[in-house]
């Protein structure tokens, strides 16, 4: 566990950032927006690198690698927005940007379901063990930006 805090805050602080780049509303230059989306899925991207090299507790190794996955795919949802906002820039064409969304959303969705199901079998394991949950265990699930 005393590896899995550390990137779980900062899991927190990108889904923080990744709540603020929406706060980035374009006017006329969706630079800023595209910037901030994309800063974001560098972050994702380098959380799963860095989860990755964690050791998965014993029984939780499946569990363990989805969570990475959670990670690898919440990066490319927001690779997916940047990339849409960027050509929408370039053409002004919505249907883009419902095709990126769309992308995004599914992304996502399936990022919520690995991120449930290993802070399901974590919670689990820790209460078989007679361990205390932590609190940000058990609102892990709420987190998928």
């Amino acid at each position: 566990m005393s590896k899995v805090v550390p990137q779980i805050r900062g899991y927190m602080a990108v889904a923080k950032r990744a709540d603020d780049a929406f706060d980035l509303v374009p006017a006329d230059d969706v630079s800023p927006l595209v910037e901030g989306l994309s800063d974001v899925a560098i972050r994702f991207d380098r959380l799963a690198t860095k989860w990755s090299v964690i050791k998965a507790p014993p029984g939780l190794g499946l569990k363990h690698r989805g969570m990475g996955g959670a990670f690898r795919l919440q990066a490319r949802a927001f690779a997916a927005w940047a990339d849409g906002w960027r050509q929408f820039g370039d053409t002004n064409d919505v249907a883009v940007l419902t095709a990126a969304n769309d992308h995004a959303s599914g992304l996502l969705h399936s990022a919520a379901y690995l991120q449930k199901r290993w802070a399901a079998a974590l919670s689990g394991a820790l209460i078989r063990a007679y361990l205390p949950v932590p609190h940000w265990l058990e609102r892990i699930s709420m987190l998928v930006p």
